[in-house]
């Protein structure tokens, strides 16, 4: 299987209950695709590759991309230490994507 597409953002307690009661997640939702409703700023696009027979030994994939065009911004969790922002931003440097490196604010915006 090979599947390209916007990332579905769902709402953690809804799949939680939905889990509980049927034992499933909803239907119309592809765990590869899904992501928290938190993070729904990101508008992320992502690609799986299910590789088959021969192909399945293969570790890496090779894809000759321009990350400057495809990252418009890098952030970095509130959870992580504050000097991996600086080692995040000397990588990115390193393979040319000269892009803003933040610091997430996500932990501590006061949800309603």
């Amino acid at each position: 299987m090979t599947a390209f597409g916007p990332v579905q953002y769902v709402d953690d307690k809804r799949i939680a209950e939905l889990l509980a009661t049927t034992g499933a997640p909803p239907t119309n939702t592809v765990p590869s695709f899904n992501k928290s409703m938190s993070f729904s700023h990101e508008h992320e696009i992502r690609m799986v590759l299910g590789l088959r027979g021969e192909q399945k030994e293969r570790r890496h994939l090779r894809l000759h991309v321009d990350l400057d065009d495809l990252i418009e911004r890098i952030y970095v969790s509130p959870a992580r230490p504050s000097w991996l922002a600086k080692v995040v931003k000397q990588a990115a440097q390193t393979y040319g994507v000269k892009k803003d490196v933040i610091r997430s604010e996500l932990m501590s915006l006061k949800l309603a």
